[in-house]
């Protein structure tokens, strides 16, 4: 994060690290491998969730830094949150069955899609996502 371009936003910061382990796995082992590796052992999967929760606490820490938000003010811990989500939503069964429901040629165009779009939807917001526009029939 605080090697990011001036001008590049952290959230654009965090989908082209993303896009750059893909391509860098997608070059060694390829993309399953990379799901497989991060998202298909229990163990790991574990040890995951501890990492990114550290993760999520010094990142914090650096975007309160340099917003120079006050002591305890939840932004920077909401935001870091949601970037951790980036990270852990990569190697979760829906990516998994997008990229794997490409061809074999395509399968890093179709992970680097889902990074996107995933990226654009935390910038739009979640305000209007998922609004009810008509009650359920029960």
């Amino acid at each position: 994060m605080r090697e990011r371009e001036v001008g590049q936003s952290p959230l654009d910061a965090v989908r082209v690290f993303l896009k750059g382990l893909a391509a860098a796995d997608e070059q060694a082992n390829g993309i399953e491998a990379f799901h497989t590796a991060f998202g298909g052992v229990p163990q790991l999967r574990s040890r995951l969730l501890l990492m990114y929760g550290r993760f999520e606490q010094a990142l914090a820490h650096v975007l309160a830094e340099e917003s120079e938000s006050e002591a305890g003010h939840p932004t920077p811990r909401l935001v870091t949150a949601q970037f951790i989500s980036l990270f852990r939503l990569v190697t979760s069964e829906e990516a998994r069955e997008r990229v794997a429901s490409a061809s074999a040629d395509e399968r890093l165009d179709a992970l680097n899609a889902w990074i996107d779009e995933s990226a654009v939807l935390l910038a739009e917001g979640l305000a209007c996502y998922g609004i009810r526009t008509s009650a359920s029939a029960s």
